[in-house]
């Protein structure tokens, strides 16, 4: 018969043995010790240096000091002293002070996992599930990722009106929510409040559409914030085009890009095709090519009250980024009016027609200009000489060439006839002394017949340059 029993290894008292309270005493320290065993630490490897009478440590490989090449036993602290007992497979310890439970498989402490996780009442990971919440996670983040191929995560519900959803909260206060929310069309919720809520987006589960807040309600809903509809498309991108830069907004027309539409001051930062006047011009930025390489026009023409005279200008950026000169596009607003030219460019409209009391006058953009009058009046000079100087009703920049011819019927030397009868085209006629501003025109008659009351008319042209 063996000194002590299979399984707890506990000393038996022998027959006709001294002493047998030491023996039993010996028996009572290693149930004491075993018998709902409860360790301070698993797989410990240095002895504490103030230890408890009666705390058990579950040694681990390695162990040192007092514990040394007792690995994998039971080190107890009594009467001053560590004893070591050997555990058997199947010994159940728990971790003092906690639920953790470990099991000896033979050669290590094991934590106790259950065989089967279904039907489980609930599973808390770093925190306590509930009735409502039987899956409860506390944690940074929450990995579900694929065994090979993809993965679902499926949300099902009982019924129509049931909810299968995703609620997201701030301190336990739903603030979103997206699924299934009482009905079998797809939505998104919004709530400032956890209470009140407003539907942003619904797709219609039988027809794909969508509605909500977020989308617009008609064609003519152009507000800003609104997702656009096919068929407000066009009217939500027109009215998106008047949209209102006033100065000071911080649009630089030189910097905006391709597509870019507005009433834009012109006292904002860019380089403007006039003087700024701090009126809104309509200018639109499309691209013509590549890169960067954009058309872009100004409309001027409108004020505050009423509509004006429109111009437009246009200019190109290359695919550099670099802008080149503005052009003005004329039109039937443009063609007629003050002509202008800086270095020989032009700087206003194409043609400038006016007349005084001097004639008449055409101005043309490339330089060219016309002054004629058609009933120009010679005054009495002598009895020889009828004469006039013809100031042009607009100034040449150099000499003109000016040609005139008579009236016939308009000549009255004595109230009917040249003196001798003598048509007018027969008399000997003079151009003298051109200059850019006057010229003067003589008429002679050989016979001497002229009167202080004579007088002629020619209708005389000029044609030159004005700049």
């Amino acid at each position: 018969m063996s000194d002590n029993s299979p399984r707890l290894d506990l000393p038996y008292i022998q027959s006709a043995q001294a002493q047998k309270h030491v023996t039993h005493n010996e028996a009572l320290r290693v149930l004491d010790a075993l018998v709902q065993l409860a360790v301070v630490q698993f797989d410990a490897t240095t002895p504490p240096s103030l230890p408890l009478e009666g705390e058990v440590h579950a040694l681990g490989a390695g162990a040192q000091g007092d514990w040394s090449g007792k690995d994998g036993q039971l080190a107890m602290f009594v009467d001053g002293a560590w004893q070591f007992h050997a555990p058997q497979p199947g010994w159940t310890a728990a971790r003092a002070g906690s639920t953790e439970l470990r099991v000896w498989s033979g050669s290590s402490w094991e934590a106790v996992v259950p065989e089967a996780f279904d039907n489980l009442s609930g599973v808390g990971v770093n925190t306590t599930s509930d009735g409502t919440n039987r899956l409860a996670v506390s944690s940074p983040a929450t990995l579900l990722s694929h065994e090979g191929g993809g993965h679902q995560l499926k949300i099902n519900k009982s019924a129509d009106t049931d909810t299968a959803s995703l609620l997201f909260q701030t301190n336990w206060s739903a603030r979103a929510e997206m699924g299934l929310a009482g009905s079998d069309d797809w939505s998104i919720k919004v709530s400032p409040d956890g209470s009140t809520w407003t539907e942003a987006l619904l797709l219609d589960r039988a027809t794909g559409q969508a509605s909500g807040a977020a989308v617009q309600a008609s064609p003519a809903d152009a507000r800003a914030e609104k997702l656009v509809r096919v068929d407000g498309a066009v009217t939500a991108s027109l009215a998106s085009f008047g949209a209102d830069y006033p100065a000071g907004s911080g649009i630089d027309i030189d910097a905006v890009d391709a597509g870019f539409a507005g009433l834009v001051s012109d006292a904002n930062p860019g380089t403007w095709p006039l003087a700024a006047s701090g009126a809104l011009v309509w200018l639109t930025t499309q691209r013509v090519h590549a890169n960067d390489a954009v058309i872009q026009s100004a409309h001027y023409g409108y004020d505050a009250t009423a509509a004006t005279t429109m111009r437009v200008f246009r200019r190109l950026r290359s695919g550099d980024g670099n802008w080149g000169p503005w052009s003005e596009a004329y039109t039937q607003h443009s063609v007629l009016g003050t002509v202008g030219q800086s270095g020989g460019m032009p700087t206003g409209a194409v043609i400038e027609r006016g007349s005084n009391a001097n004639g008449d006058y055409v101005r043309f953009a490339d330089g060219t200009q016309w002054c004629w009058n058609n009933e120009f009046m010679l005054g009495y000079l002598n009895s020889r000489v009828l004469k006039g100087h013809f100031t042009y009703p607009a100034a040449f920049a150099g000499k003109p060439v000016l040609t005139y011819t008579p009236i016939d019927d308009r000549i009255t030397p004595d109230g009917n006839s040249f003196g001798d009868g003598t048509p007018y085209a027969d008399r000997a006629n003079v151009i003298r002394g051109i200059y850019p501003t006057t010229a003067e025109i003589r008429v002679i008659d050989g016979n001497d017949a002229l009167t202080s009351t004579s007088k002629g008319y020619v209708g005389v042209m000029a044609i030159g340059r004005w700049f």
